[in-house]
């Protein structure tokens, strides 16, 4: 199981490349082939999926695809999410190149924030991660709660 988590500030240089952490490329496996599938996220960042993970999730978002093509919903959900979505190969040099549509809809210059959300990465500009992060994180206290991630006693051995 991939554990991408913590965050690091990353560079994005003048044409677009961005130098993913080390941190989160020793977590790639063989069927990734060093490639992150990129598409827009839901608050303002931009989800990097590893090839393998991706497929996962495709084979996931084929069901519904088919299930009912004149459902609205349906349709807005599979456009927002496909049609935004880049194959992105790592560099030599451990680099990723962000398409121009994508960067420049986040405004990814200079720098970028690189957070590990379990099996994806999310990619930031880093002003719209701290606004997030402080919005988010007084009511992550009350869905920590709600949804109850507290270990549970074992049953006693017979």
């Amino acid at each position: 199981m991939r554990d991408f988590i913590g965050f690091a500030e990353a560079a994005v240089d003048d044409k677009g490349r961005l130098a993913v952490p080390f941190r989160f490329r020793r977590l790639l496996y063989p069927d990734d082939q060093e490639t992150f599938i990129l598409t827009l996220g839901f608050d303002g960042e931009l989800m990097a999926f590893p090839k393998e993970v991706w497929r996962q999730l495709r084979e996931r978002i084929a069901e519904l695809e088919f299930a009912n093509p004149f459902d609205p919903r349906q349709r807005k959900y599979l456009r927002r999410f496909l049609h935004e979505s880049e194959e992105c190969k790592l560099d030599p040099q451990g680099r990723i190149l962000l398409p121009s549509h994508l960067r420049e809809k986040l405004a990814l210059n200079g720098r970028a924030v690189v957070a590990g959300s379990s099996n994806r990465l999310e990619i930031w500009n880093p002003n719209a991660y701290t606004e997030v992060r402080k919005r988010d994180d007084d009511e992550a206290v009350t869905i920590a709660n709600a949804i109850n991630l507290a270990p549970r006693p074992r049953a006693p051995e017979v």
